[in-house]
């Protein structure tokens, strides 16, 4: 795994017994620590996920572990997974999904006789 300190998933500790047969050193973070290695682990997340062919298989399960790092952000800001989903929900009414593809050139039509 390195030797630069990162956030990882609780199991990973005994994965890493497991399969290497070695103890790995971890501590637990204090909140500000947490809260900063949180958002390092889904920048990390998201990266990986943008390096990938969108078309892979392995994608939708990248997709899970932003999902599982969003969550725990989200925990962490004392919001739980319902919450946060009727959050969405809202923001989407309001604002729209991405479901229609619009993308928006960075410029305005121009003004006409039947445009104001």
């Amino acid at each position: 795994m390195g030797e630069r300190p990162r956030l990882v998933r609780d199991r990973a500790p005994a994965w890493v017994l497991e399969t290497e047969g070695r103890q790995p050193e971890v501590y637990e973070a204090d909140p500000g620590e947490y809260r900063a290695r949180l958002r390092e682990a889904l920048r990390e997340e998201v990266t990986v996920l943008l390096a990938e062919d969108p078309a892979a298989a392995a994608a939708g399960e990248q997709l899970a572990e932003i999902l599982e790092v969003v969550h725990a952000v989200a925990a962490d800001l004392g919001i739980s997974p319902g919450a946060l989903q009727e959050l969405r929900r809202d923001v989407a009414e309001a604002r729209g999904t991405y479901e229609n593809r619009t993308i928006w050139t960075g410029r305005y039509a121009a003004r006409g006789p039947d445009r104001p």
